[in-house]
């Protein structure tokens, strides 16, 4: 009533009221996005993420979460980081709003009418980035830029859709009109989730097919079909599984996938089975070497073949670390190149080291390309169990790995050393490794002790931390390195996290000449997203689903 004093109580229940009612909206706006990023995907071959986190296939929560990434990003505009203000204005489609700048971020509403004008042009064969798109068309609203205030749809069209189109006709003359064939030789823990992945990459239009699994014995095929369908650690899969046993498939999203049953590589006839050209990938860690890694390019059909693991020699079959070193070993995805061409002069060998150098890697070169080269590092990974431990005390042809997995902390091995140094050439001789394996079943802790040549004077671990999380936000290496900001998060958290890397950005540490950084990884699938992308990588995805804003147009771009 008009003159009635607010108690405290009611005032926070308003707020609180505000708050939810806010909440709810962003859910709303959140669910009409689906169905148009859905339509980008599956009828454009267009994939869609904020600030390079995909949000296609994902819910209404997690693309909320998603925007949350912004706030980061936002943080390091110098408008705002340099700012004297304790605030800044932010203006919105729901109208002038003032933000702490640490608070500051993008939403759902911001993005919406970006990807509603992205429909409505039909864009094709683009990786979106809305955060990116967001930024660019807010800065050129507040400069008074000519298209900007004319409209979104003027802006976008003039700035960016012109120009994608125009390269589409290129592009679409060179694309292979049918998804290159992918075989998987071995069905383990790592096999599973290429599956998974590869699965999830059909329906956009990346051509990329699972058509085989082979295997030394399919025995019964249901219980393989089970075990892809439910996995203790990485849940239950999204989508749906069926079993034709007469003809040892499985149809996993409508996608038929058959088994081959072999135990010698050059056995097996692929083209009778409508497969040639294929990329093949080993995940047995039987051949480690080209005299064996090549028995499968004896097979008929077999063009490409990838290890998941270390290579034995490097100079014969190359270890390579996306966004470290595949550069080297890819040809690069250049004006004038085809997706063929990209193939055709890839090597026909190649293994992508283990999952700690995966996730070492991208994590040193980031450092050494900050501040220039270093002298000595001392890793040390702390690692899940795997199924090459005993899960009670047995024989075994490896020192201490012979002792219960789920009892113990084990002292063992790790090649990551060499394999680092074979992968950063730079720092051949100048790391040293060791590995306990513990008794979790997933998700693994790389801590890093990193010596430089010459130790900038006044570096901070704000400074290591501010560097890394740019890194994890945009550059080359955001789909390699992941950053966390908070104090309590433990393994359990990464599960499932397609990175190779999480800093713990609260373990950074910065004590005499040497920098120490902690980071998680998921040993299996932030492992496997990287095989991945060394498949779309040599497959020339790039050619086909060029970055929309391209990756040289500025984060804060001024008009």
């Amino acid at each position: 009533m008009p003159g009635v004093k607010r108690s405290a109580s009611d005032m926070a229940l308003s707020s609180s009221g505000a708050e939810l009612d806010t909440w709810i909206a962003q859910e709303a706006k959140a669910e009409q996005m689906i169905p148009l990023i859905g339509t980008l995907y599956r009828d454009c071959s267009s994939f869609v993420s904020v600030f390079g986190r995909s949000i296609v296939n994902v819910s209404v929560i997690d693309i909320i979460r998603a925007h949350n990434a912004s706030k980061y990003v936002l943080s390091q505009n110098p408008a705002l980081r340099d700012s004297s203000s304790t605030a800044v204005s932010v203006v919105s489609k729901k109208g002038n709003r003032r933000i702490d700048s640490t608070s500051a971020r993008l939403d759902v509403f911001d993005t919406f009418p970006i990807l509603e004008e992205l429909v409505r042009a039909r864009v094709r064969g683009a990786r979106i980035d809305l955060g990116r798109l967001s930024l660019a068309y807010s800065a050129a609203r507040d400069a008074g830029e000519q298209h900007a205030r004319t409209s979104l749809r003027s802006f976008l069209q003039h700035h960016f859709l012109e120009a994608h189109e125009a390269s589409l006709v290129a592009r679409e003359a060179t694309a292979p009109a049918t998804a290159h064939p992918i075989v998987l030789y071995g069905f383990g823990r790592i096999g599973r989730l290429l599956a998974r992945l590869l699965i999830e990459k059909t329906g956009g239009g990346e051509k990329l097919l699972l058509r085989a699994i082979v295997v030394r014995s399919v025995g019964d095929l249901g219980k393989r079909a089970s075990l892809l369908r439910r996995d203790s650690v990485h849940g239950k899969f999204r989508g749906e599984i069926r079993v034709d046993y007469e003809a040892k498939h499985l149809i996993v999203n409508g996608n038929r996938v058959m088994f081959i049953e072999a135990s010698d590589p050059t056995s097996i006839d692929y083209t009778q089975h409508g497969i040639e050209n294929a990329i093949l990938i080993d995940n047995t860690g039987v051949w480690r070497d080209a005299k064996g890694l090549g028995l499968h390019l004896k097979a008929k059909g077999i063009a490409k073949v990838i290890l998941t693991a270390p290579s034995k020699n490097a100079a014969e079959v190359p270890n390579v670390v996306m966004g470290v070193n595949d550069a080297e070993v890819i040809p690069s995805p250049e004006e004038g190149s085809t997706p063929d061409s990209v193939f055709a002069n890839t090597p026909a060998l190649l293994a992508t080291g283990s999952c700690t150098t995966n996730a070492v890697s991208p994590l040193l070169l980031a450092i050494a390309e900050r501040w220039g080269a270093i002298r000595q590092v001392d890793l040390i990974t702390v690692h899940a169990y795997t199924n090459d431990q005993n899960l009670v005390d047995n024989m075994h042809k490896k020192e201490r790995r012979g002792r219960a997995a789920c009892a113990n902390a084990v002292l063992t091995e790790t090649g990551a050393s060499k394999a680092v140094g074979e992968v950063i050439p730079a720092l051949q001789g100048r790391v040293t490794a060791q590995a306990i394996r513990v008794p979790i079943p997933c998700v693994s802790l790389a801590m890093l002790a990193i010596q430089l040549e010459d130790m900038p004077e006044g570096l901070t671990v704000s400074h290591v931390n501010q560097h890394l999380q740019q890194v994890s936000l945009y550059g080359p290496l955001h789909r390699q390195i992941d950053y966390s900001s908070s104090s309590e998060v433990a393994t359990s958290d990464f599960v499932g996290s397609r990175s190779a890397a999480v800093v713990d950005s609260e373990s950074t540490r910065v004590l005499n000449n040497t920098i120490h950084i902690a980071a998680y990884y998921d040993n299996e699938f932030g492992f496997s997203a990287q095989v991945i992308r060394m498949v779309q990588r040599m497959s020339g995805v790039e050619l086909k689903h060029p970055k929309l804003p391209a990756e040289s147009f500025p984060l804060f771009p001024t008009f």
